[in-house]
C-alpha cells in the first residue's frame, strides 16, 4: 500500500517567478510578519538570486531564518 504525499508547506522552486520583484518582497515580508518563516525563506531566497538583489532581502532572510529557530524552541 502506497503512503500519501503529505503537502507541500514550501512553496516549489520558481512557484515565485511569476511576481514582479517588489510584489514578492511584499509577500515574503508578510510571511516573516505572520510567522511563516518557510515561506518567508523560500521567496527571500528566489529574490537574492536576482542580479538587482537589494541589501533588504539578505536583512530579512536572517530574520525569517532567526524566526525559524527561535520557533523550534529547547
Amino acid at each position: 500500500m502506497k503512503k500519501k504525499r503529505k503537502p507541500r508547506s514550501v512553496p516549489r522552486k520558481g512557484a515565485g517567478s511569476t511576481l514582479l520583484p517588489t510584489a514578492l518582497a511584499d509577500l515574503a515580508r508578510q510571511d516573516l510578519e505572520s510567522g511563516r518563516y518557510r515561506e518567508a525563506i523560500a521567496h527571500y531566497k528566489g529574490l537574492l538570486k536576482q542580479a538587482d538583489a537589494e541589501p533588504s532581502w539578505r536583512t530579512g532572510l536572517a530574520e525569517a531564518y532567526a524566526g525559524r529557530v527561535g520557533d523550534a524552541g529547547p
